[in-house]
């Protein structure tokens, strides 16, 4: 839960933002995440270290003072990343990487599924204020999901307070 990453901070609202040098990529390949050779410890590359290249990015959120985008084309493989299947990186933590991991790859699902408009089938694009699709033939808005399940963890976890 997200409680469990303190002191630690996720910040999932969208910015406009473009990557620095210290910033930090996730990239996924069906099943599979691309992290850093390190062992049992989850740890991701940084802009710097997969060498941007003229890559396009997304912006997905912020945790602690780093931000963490999305690598929207495809990737060769880098020395001392590896992949590693998406299910084993939940026994690896810390549990902030391991809650960043699973934000990114709902997002990246959800950018990946929602590429034309679901009423006239347009391209969509992306939005630069918000995280939100849009559809410039007929106006179409498509903002991510709450998942019912998180909906009732947040309701009781103010009845709890």
């Amino acid at each position: 839960m997200i409680q469990d990453i303190y002191p630690h901070v996720l910040r999932n609202e969208y910015e406009s933002k473009k990557p620095t040098d210290e910033d930090i990529v996730i990239w996924f390949d069906k099943n599979k995440i691309l992290i850093k050779e390190s062992g049992s410890t989850l740890e991701f590359p940084t802009i710097e270290e997969i060498g941007d290249e003229n890559k396009e990015f997304r912006y997905l959120f912020s945790l602690d003072d780093k931000s963490y985008f999305l690598i929207l084309d495809e990737m060769k493989n880098i020395k001392r990343l590896r992949w590693e299947d998406f299910t084993n990186i939940r026994h690896m933590g810390p549990r902030h990487m391991t809650l960043a991991a699973a934000t990114a790859r709902q997002l990246s699902r959800w950018y990946d599924v929602n590429r034309f408009c679901g009423r006239c089938a347009h391209k969509l694009f992306h939005d630069d204020n918000e995280r939100m699709l849009k559809c410039p033939s007929c106006g179409n808005h498509i903002y991510p999901k709450i998942a019912p399940a998180v909906i009732v963890g947040v309701i009781e976890i103010g009845r709890a307070s």
